[in-house]
């Protein structure tokens, strides 16, 4: 689309997706969606949040989040906090 409005240049776009294709990105199944709606339930998130620490449950990586409700909910789970290197 930047390209089509000419906002990028095709060799931006190319590069762009030269960069996102050497990402170490991994892909996980999808969400169990009753399984989301349960967190939100039990923790009294939204489902959007409680999809968040769905996949941070199934994937055993930290939550980066400063969200009160999302971080008590980590705490009583197996999720741990991302904390950034000073």
């Amino acid at each position: 689309m930047g390209v089509r409005r000419n906002r990028i240049s095709q060799v931006h776009a190319r590069d762009f997706m030269d960069a996102l294709n050497n990402l170490p990105i991994r892909l996980i199944d999808p969400p169990a969606y009753d399984e989301v709606f349960v967190l939100a339930t039990r923790f009294g998130l939204t489902v959007y949040d409680a999809a968040y620490l769905d996949l941070a449950i199934r994937a055993a990586l930290p939550l980066a989040t400063f969200d009160s409700a999302l971080i008590g909910a980590a705490g009583r789970t197996s999720v741990g906090i991302f904390q950034p290197q000073p």
